[in-house]
Order: C-alpha cells, then sequence, then structure tokens
C-alpha cells in the first residue's frame, strides 16, 4: 500500500501515531511521506541550504521515532512536527543569530540566565532581534504587517478594518516586507525566514 492509495490517504494522523507508538515502522513510514515534503519546503522557506533543510527532515523524524512513547494520542502531530522543526533551524542559526543580534541591535550576550535552558535564551534572543528589526517599521506599515502575519487577516479585512483601500493595504505589506527583507538580509546571516518562525508567523 501506497500514500496514493485512497484507503491510505483516509488514515488519520491520530491513527498514525498511536501506531508508531506501538512501534510499527510501516506506520512511520507513512508519517514520514506525509510530512517530509512539508518540512524541507517550509525549512527552504527558513532560507537553508539544500543540504540543511533534509538534515532537519531527518533530524526531526529520528527525534520523533526516539521519543516515540512520550507522543499523545491527543497530540496535534502537525503542530508537535513543526515545533521539532523551529527549535531545529534556531539551534543551527543560534551562533551566527546571537552575534549579530549583538552587532546590529546591542542585544547582550551574557546574561545571567542560570534558571532557563539555553535553547530558551537563544529563543528569547532571536525574537528580541526579530521585534527590534519589526519595530523599525513606519507605524502604518507595522500596524498593516502583524495584522495579515500574526492575526493571518486579509488584505481585504485588514483594508475594512483601517478603512483603507486593498490597494493600499498590499502595498503597505508588500513595503514591510521588502523593508525587513533588505535589513535582515544585509547582515549575511539571518534570514526573513528565521525573523518570521521566530515570532511564530510561519508553520
Amino acid at each position: 500500500m501506497t500514500m496514493n492509495d485512497p484507503i491510505t490517504l483516509e488514515i488519520t494522523d491520530a491513527y498514525l501515531v498511536e501506531k508508531i507508538k506501538e512501534g510499527d515502522e510501516i506506520a512511520y513510514y507513512h508519517l514520514y511521506e506525509r510530512y517530509a515534503s512539508k518540512i524541507y519546503h517550509v525549512s527552504k522557506k527558513m532560507e537553508l541550504s539544500h543540504h540543511d533543510a533534509e538534515e532537519v527532515v531527518q533530524d526531526v523524524f529520528l527525534y520523533l521515532w526516539k521519543k516515540r512513547n512520550d507522543l499523545r494520542s491527543d497530540l496535534s502531530i502537525n503542530a508537535y512536527i513543526f515545533s521539532i522543526v523551529r527549535s531545529l533551524v534556531i539551534k543551527r542559526c543560534q551562533k551566527k543569530a546571537r552575534f549579530i543580534a549583538y552587532q546590529q541591535y546591542a542585544i547582550p550576550m551574557s546574561k545571567d540566565f542560570s534558571n532557563v535552558t539555553e535553547d530558551t535564551v537563544i529563543y528569547q534572543d532571536l525574537h528580541e532581534f526579530a521585534t527590534k528589526a519589526i519595530d523599525t517599521l513606519p507605524v502604518k506599515q507595522r500596524e498593516v504587517f502583524m495584522l495579515k502575519t500574526v492575526n493571518h487577516m486579509t488584505a481585504e479585512e485588514i483594508a475594512a478594518q483601517l478603512n483603507l483601500s486593498v490597494r493600499t493595504v498590499e502595498n503597505q505589506i508588500y513595503r514591510a516586507t521588502k523593508s525587513l527583507r533588505k535589513q535582515v538580509e544585509s547582515t549575511q546571516e539571518v534570514s526573513l525566514g528565521l525573523i518570521l518562525v521566530v515570532l511564530g508567523l510561519i508553520s
């Protein structure tokens, strides 16, 4: 049975998770087939190289297999998988991003974080970096950009809420994205994709 068979397509993620918990390698293969491409493309969206994106895919599924006994039947495997992706991307970029955050925005690199994990520190540094980058946008651009990316509103919905034309909203989104990309890419280390994933805007 392949993933293109009608019967296979009806199999739910929850069922696959339950079978994987039992050590079912066929279910594990089906979950891989279902999510590997998505993970790869999201990793590429974060502007990882082809090689790094492929490694993220492998690392995600190695982690899932090792932790299969801890998986819950009520777990959203989609959300869980992409939380792992986010963590892996942050780890790959931690040294570069923390250095750039310090260089570009004077975010201190040495603090007393004895009560938190290293991953939390990295995430906090990147989140502060991302927030400061977005804060440099003009007020109206920032408002429109956040409504689009955080609230997932359409251009039409934003236009109605802010009493603007749809064309104006689209222009503001374009300019905001262009401005952020130019600002972030000037570091040559941290991508706009990483900024968005740290803020939870890519899932």
